[in-house]
């Protein structure tokens, strides 16, 4: 598996990793082709196409703050899920030796709670603060998310850090 970082929407990989992202995540967890570009440009920001001969296989998107790395969105091409191409990439990630915190859909249906098991199987811990994710997109409000990270819980000090870089970094590329 080789890691591309996409900059530019020109870019080889990109058409074939932006079909993964518009396939796996709802609408109102997207951000806008014009946003996602200028966010590729943000120092901060990488998004990764995942590429085996020379096939997009997965993204990752991810922010690297100081204190911990956010993963953003994660997917693999429907073609080969169950390979377990996610799993390493998230061992990929955990050698950057950082704490990663990522959210998920509340437990609530098969589908969800699979994914919730798929994180802790991983090593990631469930963190109880509530928590909305602000809208992408104008026509949609934010949506309640749960927050996991990895190698253990956060304290709530951090989780505060976390939401304050998501709304003032992370979300400045998206339609407000």
């Amino acid at each position: 598996m080789k890691w591309i970082r996409l900059r530019s929407s020109d870019e080889k990989y990109f058409n074939q990793a932006w079909a993964i992202y518009e396939q796996s995540f709802p609408v109102f967890e997207q951000r806008l082709l014009r946003d996602q570009q200028a966010a590729m440009k943000d120092e901060e920001f990488y998004f990764i196409a995942i590429v085996e001969e020379e096939r997009v296989i997965a993204i990752v998107g991810y922010w690297i703050y100081p204190q911990f790395i956010y993963i953003e969105h994660l997917a693999v091409h429907p073609e080969v899920r169950g390979q377990k191409i996610g799993t390493k990439v998230l061992h990929e990630l955990r050698e950057l030796q950082k704490t990663l915190i990522l959210e998920i859909d509340p437990p609530v249906d098969n589908i969800s709670i699979k994914r919730l098991h798929f994180y802790e199987n991983v090593g990631f811990k469930l963190n109880d603060y509530p928590h909305v994710h602000p809208a992408y997109r104008l026509e949609y409000k934010g949506h309640e998310l749960k927050v996991l990270s990895y190698p253990q819980g956060i304290s709530l000090h951090v989780f505060k850090i976390f939401r304050q870089y998501l709304n003032d970094t992370v979300m400045k590329y998206s339609e407000r």
